[in-house]
C-alpha cells in the first residue's frame, strides 16, 4: 500500500491569531517535533512547517487516523491541546 498524502494544521483561514501563537513551534522544538513524529505510528513521512500565518505538519501515512492520532498526541503532550482546540486543525 503506498502512503496517503495528509496536511494536519491551522492557518489564518481556519483559527484566530490567539490560537495560532499557541502552537506556533520554536526552531529548536521543529525538530524535536520531527524525530518524535517520524517515529510515531502510522508515519512514513513529515515534514513540519511553520510560519507566521501558519503550522502545519504534513504526513506520509499508510494509516491516516492513526497518524493524525499520534499528532493529536504531540499537540496534547507539548503545547496542552484541548479536545475543543482540535477543531481549529
Amino acid at each position: 500500500m503506498e502512503p496517503t498524502l495528509a496536511v494536519i494544521g491551522l492557518n489564518y483561514r481556519t483559527s484566530p491569531v490567539s490560537v495560532r501563537e499557541r502552537f506556533w513551534i520554536a526552531e529548536p522544538k521543529r525538530y524535536e517535533a520531527l524525530h518524535q513524529l517520524v517515529r510515531s505510528e502510522g508515519i512514513e513521512e513529515v515534514i513540519v512547517l511553520v510560519t507566521c500565518n501558519r503550522t502545519e505538519f504534513i504526513l506520509w501515512a499508510n494509516d491516516v487516523p492513526t497518524a493524525a492520532n499520534s499528532v493529536l498526541r504531540l499537540l496534547t503532550n507539548e503545547f496542552q491541546l484541548k479536545l475543543c482546540e482540535w477543531s481549529h486543525f
